[in-house]
């Protein structure tokens, strides 16, 4: 296998083994790969999984997020053996921070400067070192910006972080709850199938198959028509929806993604990243992504998206200041557009404008 990245590398966060503004086109990394299994990116910093519960790191380290032995960017991979991560765990990074997910529950470390790792912030502005939640029977964490989602296989989903923007859909005293350092519970919502986090707005899906949302709504993140209606506790945005319907967001738009492979978007499109290839123009309808053919796995930075088609091509489209679009410019994309590789890719990753994809030899 042969692992590619591109986008913004002022910390390190593509793992080449150097410091730069940015790489426009996929560049290689040196690292043996031995079956990855996920690749996730924050803000500056990258983790990459294993079959076999390993993790390798590389990018930015001001927050411990990467790795409790020293403060110093990484730009290079290097291996996380400071925590047993089996095989099955999964990660999810925040813009600061990490989050392991395994059978035994939940550890944290990186930035706490919001409470979005559920620890009391007084006492922990950053987790140097994984920290244990106390959470039992977890089946999926998602990060925004500076706010997180913890959904358990009950259904029931827990919110922590800054909340000034509606987005941890809890009310208190009839007012949004603007932060919490501990994980609270979304009464309004039963039977969570999935969730997904932006910067300042939470989707989420039920099991009778309604997607809600809320917080913030001045792009029409949420799928709402009025950018002027924000919502603190989840709003019914959908129905007839597939349970299996994949979610995600980025920082201002969000993505729907079906068993057939098929992708909708809806919210900000400033810079293409809704795809539709003819309007820079907001929206709340969901647009259908044309010119893609059928989607295996998707990845969603701040603004742009990479998708990994049936076939093992890789498409990319919004966002491209940083090259993170992998397209040789940094132009901004408005359509998917296919990112040139000699071999078919098998995996992709992205952080907040960063991408990777895993090649067959």
């Amino acid at each position: 296998m042969k692992l590619k990245a591109w986008g913004a590398n002022n910390y390190g966060q593509l793992g080449v083994g150097f410091i730069s503004e940015q790489c426009n086109c996929p560049t290689n990394v040196n690292l043996d790969l031995n079956d990855v299994a996920l690749i996730s990116g924050g803000g500056g910093h990258t983790i990459i999984f294993d079959k076999h519960g390993r993790l390798y790191g590389c990018g930015l380290n001001n927050y411990n997020q990467l790795t409790p032995r020293h403060t110093n960017n990484i730009s290079a991979f290097e291996e996380l053996d400071f925590i047993a991560s089996p095989t099955g765990a999964s990660i999810t990074c925040g813009w600061e921070s990490t989050l392991l997910l395994n059978k035994d529950g939940l550890n944290v470390w990186g930035s706490n400067s919001y409470g979005q790792l559920g620890l009391k912030k007084d006492k922990r502005r950053k987790s140097i070192s994984p920290t244990y939640l106390p959470i039992s029977r977890v089946s999926q964490v998602s990060c925004g910006l500076r706010h997180t989602a913890v959904l358990l296989d009950s259904g029931d989903l827990y919110m922590c972080g800054q909340g000034r923007k509606g987005q941890l859909g809890v009310i208190q005293n009839g007012a949004p709850l603007l932060e919490s350092d501990e994980l609270l519970h979304v009464s309004d919502l039963s039977n969570v199938k999935s969730v997904a986090c932006g910067q300042n707005h939470t989707i989420a899906l039920t099991g009778d198959g309604c997607i809600y949302g809320w917080g913030d709504n001045k792009h029409r993140q949420l799928g709402m028509s009025s950018v002027s209606s924000s919502a603190a506790s989840p709003i019914k945005i959908a129905s007839e929806v597939p349970v299996s319907t994949k979610l995600y967001a980025g920082w201002t738009h969000s993505v729907l993604l079906k068993d057939d492979g098929s992708m909708m978007c809806f919210g900000r499109n400033c810079y293409g990243q809704l795809g539709n290839g003819m309007t820079q123009d907001d929206s709340w309808m969901n647009y259908k992504v044309e010119m893609l053919p059928p989607v295996r796995q998707l990845a969603v930075g701040s603004e742009h998206n990479i998708a990994l088609s049936e076939t093992g091509s890789v498409l990319s489209w919004g966002w491209n200041e940083h090259g993170s679009c992998g397209l040789n410019h940094q132009d901004n994309v408005h359509h998917p557009t296919q990112v040139q590789f000699s071999n078919d890719a098998v995996l992709i990753g992205s952080g907040s404008a960063h991408s990777f994809a895993v090649l067959t030899d």
